[in-house]
């Protein structure tokens, strides 16, 4: 099986992303930030 380098791009790994935005009240809060 050929490697796809979409699945080893740097950035958040999911146990990170789902502890930062697990919730939709979590991502709402954190694009309200951002915006």
């Amino acid at each position: 099986m050929t490697l796809n380098r979409i699945q080893f791009q740097k950035g958040l790994s999911i146990p990170a992303f789902l502890s930062r935005y697990g919730s939709e009240a979590q991502c709402v809060e954190t694009l309200v930030q951002v915006r």
